[in-house]
């Protein structure tokens, strides 16, 4: 079931479109339905993990956290 609730405070989704475990298309909708406190990256070709791309994530993180 999507949840219902407003988000109230700032989210950074980043979101590998290889995703096993958590579909792709279903972080995109929460974004889509959250866009005024989301920050959406999609990591192109990454499973859950973010595979290659940790330090790529970790990089976008620590930007998204000082701005």
């Amino acid at each position: 079931e999507k949840t219902k609730w407003p988000l109230k405070i700032p989210l950074l989704i980043i979101h590998g479109d290889k995703d096993t475990l958590v579909p792709f298309e279903d972080a995109l909708d929460y974004h889509k339905r959250n866009s005024k406190k989301t920050e959406f990256i999609r990591l192109k070709g990454v499973d859950h993990g973010f595979d290659n791309k940790i330090g790529e994530a970790m990089q976008i993180t620590k930007a998204w956290l000082l701005k």
